[in-house]
């Protein structure tokens, strides 16, 4: 469960700054002054450090990576990553209550991140981007969402959740337009119960105390968890939903 935070700082960070970018109509200079007096914030692995008016009308927001993951990522990998980031991180700012005012400071928005060893990698949303939100809905954000979760927790597989109970994620993959599994191995003598409804109560217990994911279910996105042998045989599956918070 550890491991599902790492992707969730994309769009936290996406969000958290045009809050703040919303408050003004103002020239980028007096924009930026206002949205560092708020940072820096950390929040699931990144730390928001400071924003910087350029030159052409441009914001651009500094961001340290802390999740050692990112060091473990090739160029490709990172790239492969920033369609999908954008598309959450446009919707996240269409769904701003200031959503107009947003959009009428015409600014573009550069996003740098750069993890403890020093990868730089950037995120980039215009103001024709900005304008043009709308055109972005729920189902598509949330697609873009599913990529970044499946790109981020594969490059970590397999990961051994609990060595004790000899529990391994082995797998991930998309299910339909909503769904994202999570592909368990465990010995059955293991395994807290192979009773779908008392795993689901285990495990929404265990959800309803994480944010991350919480904001997550919000999205409409559904959680599958999927319980196998070491030799493949099927112990147990349930899913949560947003309503099972």
């Amino acid at each position: 469960m550890k491991n599902l935070k790492n992707f969730r700082f994309y769009l936290l960070a996406v969000t958290v700054i045009f809050a703040f970018a919303s408050c003004s109509k103002l020239k980028n200079k007096v924009v930026v002054e206002a949205m560092n007096k708020q940072f820096p914030i950390s929040a699931n692995g990144i730390t928001i450090q400071n924003a910087e008016a350029l030159p052409n009308n441009v914001i651009k927001i500094n961001c340290l990576v802390t999740d050692p993951i990112f060091d473990s990522l090739d160029s490709t990998a990172i790239e492969s990553m920033i369609p999908s980031m954008k598309n959450s991180g446009i919707f996240a700012l269409r769904n701003q209550p200031d959503y107009e005012t947003i959009k009428s400071i015409r600014s573009n928005f550069i996003y740098e991140y750069k993890t403890a060893k020093g990868k730089v990698f950037q995120m980039k949303i215009t103001a024709d981007e900005i304008s043009n939100a709308k055109n972005i809905d729920k189902s598509t954000a949330n697609t873009s969402m599913l990529n970044v979760m499946l790109n981020t927790v594969k490059s970590q597989l397999p990961i051994t959740v609990n060595e004790e109970a000899e529990m391994i994620l082995t797998d991930v993959y998309i299910e339909g337009e909503s769904t994202f599994v999570y592909v368990y191995s465990i010995p059955q003598k293991n395994i807290v119960s192979t009773d779908s409804e008392v795993m689901k109560s285990v495990l929404t217990e265990s959800v309803s105390s994480d944010q991350s994911l919480i904001t997550i279910l919000k999205q409409g996105i559904n959680l599958k968890y999927l319980y196998r042998t070491p030799e493949g045989e099927e112990l147990v599956q349930c899913v949560i939903t947003k309503e099972d918070l």
